[in-house]
């Protein structure tokens, strides 16, 4: 009554209690309702038997510091707690305990088509999409932690914590932990999103892929400067798996768990750059990540990982290119460090052949093969068993700053930096497609003026410290 009541642009304040409707709170006019206690005191019930609030389309009407629960919706626009249209603002609530159910099918808490800061989403559930969140159109997320929220459907749900349905949405500075879906245990991506500097973490897809993160569709997608860790997946991409063009940068992966790819599933047209992969595993083939059929990975340390079969550290099906990625300390029953699945097949049909240029694959572990099971497509690498000078490979040791010990998720006290006196140091090859005004894994250049020449691996080692460049 009191948010009906209010003028155009009106703040109305809550005080501590619990308030229970049976009927949407519809707040627009630029309107604010305002908890003035801390945001647990201040609660709004739908009792089961509504949506709490829709906020109205470019109304610029704002909630701040409510709690928003047992919300309930069938409507095919879903947000069983709140619906934030375009030019709206929900900050520093929490959205728990609501749901939205068939048919309606997305955004169990929230779906946001504007934005929402600051916000605890936990313990909300869907039939499809976005169980905590579904994003559409150009809305964002922003310093939200959205835990413990739930996708029902067993055929193809997707985005147990979030979802980018559709749009250029956007996720930033989240924490998405212990959510759970079909697929995309942590977060679902169905469109043009882009996902920065979020935590995404012990997630779970129970019977598909992407335990952390699924990506889908034909707009690329944006995952960067992101932890993603302990998430699993029943098949495939315990971290994150691409089936859509996209690009994973500056992230680390680590201590995911799947059927296949442990850390990264790449599908053509997806990419993996200057990223950490470490520590996963998969039962099957591709320990750190795998390329399926295409998929590009450059200036990535792939270290730690295991697969129960092939592949510790790279599996690779079809096409795929490596560059200036360190594959070292990984562990598997063949190909320790690099994999390629059905190549004869691949030559014989197609002529297809996975690349690997300006590379490091040494310490790695396997009863068959501990390096690279094949040799194939290899070119100015670095490993054990390579034909010295052969296509400017070199077998020798590559001199790491320290080798560690173990292999695969024992590996302990390593660092896969150069020596100065490594003899990877300038032995690159120069692509200056990509390199010119790139970084290294470190953040450092990837050619420098006083040499010119890039180095093998994922880490450049730059002129001593006291040197002097001259640029004309």
């Amino acid at each position: 009554n009191a948010v009906a009541a209010a003028g155009v642009g009106e703040e109305v304040l809550v005080s501590n209690g619990l308030y229970q409707t049976a009927a949407t709170i519809v707040v627009g006019d630029g309107k604010r309702v305002r908890g003035f206690v801390p945001r647990e005191q201040v609660v709004v019930d739908g009792q089961g038997l509504c949506r709490v609030f829709l906020l109205s389309m470019s109304s610029g009407a704002v909630l701040d510091g409510l709690t928003i629960t047992n919300g309930y919706t069938t409507s095919g626009y879903g947000g069983g707690g709140v619906y934030i249209d375009a030019g709206t603002t929900v900050t520093n609530c929490v959205v728990v305990g609501n749901t939205c159910a068939s048919p309606g099918y997305m955004g169990g808490g929230v779906v946001c088509g504007g934005l929402l800061v600051d916000s605890l989403i936990i313990g909300n559930v869907c039939s499809y999409r976005g169980g905590g969140v579904y994003l559409s159109g150009y809305g964002v997320a922003v310093g939200c932690t959205v835990v413990n929220n739930r996708c029902l459907n067993t055929d193809y749900a997707a985005g147990g914590g979030m979802c980018a349905g559709e749009g250029s949405p956007m996720i930033a500075d989240c924490l998405v932990v212990s959510n759970e879906s079909w697929e995309g245990g942590g977060i679902g991506l169905f469109s043009a999103c882009v996902v920065n500097s979020s935590t995404v973490a012990c997630n779970q897809a129970f019977s598909a892929g992407g335990g952390g993160i699924y990506t889908y569709g034909t707009a690329a997608q944006t995952i960067q400067n992101c932890v993603i860790s302990s998430n699993t997946a029943a098949a495939n991409g315990g971290g994150v798996e691409f089936v859509s063009p996209g690009v994973l940068s500056n992230c680390t992966v680590n201590g995911n768990v799947a059927g296949g790819a442990g850390g990264v599933l790449l599908h053509a047209g997806s990419a993996a750059v200057r990223c950490r992969i470490a520590g996963n595993q998969a039962t099957g083939m591709g320990g750190g990540v795998y390329t399926f059929q295409g998929g590009y990975v450059e200036s990535c340390e792939i270290s730690g990982n295991q697969a129960g079969t092939y592949g510790g550290g790279v599996a690779a099906n079809k096409a795929g290119v490596l560059q200036n990625c360190t594959v070292a300390g990984n562990q598997a029953s063949q190909g320790g460090g690099r994999y390629v699945d059905y190549l004869d097949y691949w030559l014989q049909n197609g002529g297809f052949c996975p690349q690997m240029t300006n590379c490091i694959v040494a310490l790695n572990e396997a009863s068959s093969s501990p390096q690279l099971a094949q040799t194939n497509g290899v070119a100015y690498s670095c490993s054990p068993g390579l034909g010295e000078g052969v296509d400017g490979n070199t077998a020798a040791d590559p001199k790491f700053l320290r080798n560690g010990t173990g292999a695969g998720l024992a590996l302990a006290g390593e660092d896969f930096r150069l020596r100065r006196s490594s003899p990877c140091v300038d032995r690159g090859l120069n692509d200056l497609s990509w390199m010119d005004g790139a970084q290294d894994l470190n953040g450092c250049a990837r050619i420098y003026p006083i040499n010119g020449t890039v180095d093998m691996g994922c880490y450049e080692v730059g002129p001593p410290s006291g040197s002097v460049i001259l640029f004309r």
